[in-house]
């Protein structure tokens, strides 16, 4: 192959940093697309883990109710909201004002 002219050379360089760009971009979308495979992968092998000791357990003379009862996920604590420092600074603004001064 012949040698690049100076302005083809510049148009290479400029498409490898383009493309270098473009693959940065992705880097953290492959990483969180494997992570995310990892997880299912890791799921798929604790419902497999869970049905056998269910089935462990219904040999150990448990209900298939009270099994299914106790593989129920726990509830979830009711969500608090957090108030922000303006709103606690508002509020002991509120507090200090005092309608007599």
């Amino acid at each position: 192959m012949s040698e690049l002219t100076p302005a083809q050379q510049h148009v290479m360089d400029e498409a490898q940093r383009v493309n270098e760009e473009r693959m940065a971009a992705v880097e953290d979308l492959a990483k969180a697309v494997a992570r995310r495979v990892d997880l299912e992968h890791e799921l798929a092998e604790a419902k497999k883990e869970e049905k056998r000791l269910m089935a462990a357990a219904e040999r150990q003379g448990w209900t298939r109710a009270q099994v299914n009862r106790f593989a129920k996920p726990p509830k979830s604590a009711p969500r608090r909201t957090t108030s922000t420092d303006s709103d606690q600074a508002r509020r002991e603004d509120q507090a200090s004002f005092s309608p007599d001064s």
